[in-house]
């Protein structure tokens, strides 16, 4: 389902619109808490903060202006898992912390999105300003 739609559905209220988000992104979400947490969280403490990203999916709705709601639940799920790394006393070496792209399907996705969001930053510009940008 298109991203937008299921955004305007989830800010309704409509519990049928959650139910989708959550089947559509669960495995993202799961994968983002995986790869942040680096096999220290049990599954049992993935699964609940899985819970937890999708609780707030649904209580922050009317509040989400990211880009794109895959973004938006991967910067929950990032910042849920460590909080629930520090509840749990748990850390990650400082050179493990980033997120490897597993393949150039999901590297594309992301360059898109990077430029999506300069378009609308360059958008948001004076013409002035503008050039000066494109200048520099």
């Amino acid at each position: 389902m298109e991203e937008a739609k299921l955004l305007r559905r989830l800010r309704r209220g409509d519990q049928r619109a959650l139910e989708q988000a959550i089947q559509q992104y669960s495995g993202y979400v799961m994968t983002v808490i995986r790869n942040r947490s680096r096999g220290l969280l049990s599954p049992e403490d993935q699964e609940e903060v899985a819970s937890d990203v999708f609780v707030v999916l649904w209580q922050r709705a009317a509040e989400i202006h990211a880009p794109t709601l895959r973004s938006y639940l991967g910067a929950v799920a990032r910042n849920r898992t460590v909080d629930a790394m520090k509840k749990q006393q748990l850390s990650v070496a400082l050179e493990d912390n980033d997120i490897e792209i597993p393949d150039s399907a999901w590297a594309n996705l992301t360059r898109r999105a990077l430029r999506e969001d300069l378009a609308r930053a360059m958008g948001a510009l004076s013409p002035r300003d503008r050039e000066i940008f494109y200048r520099r």
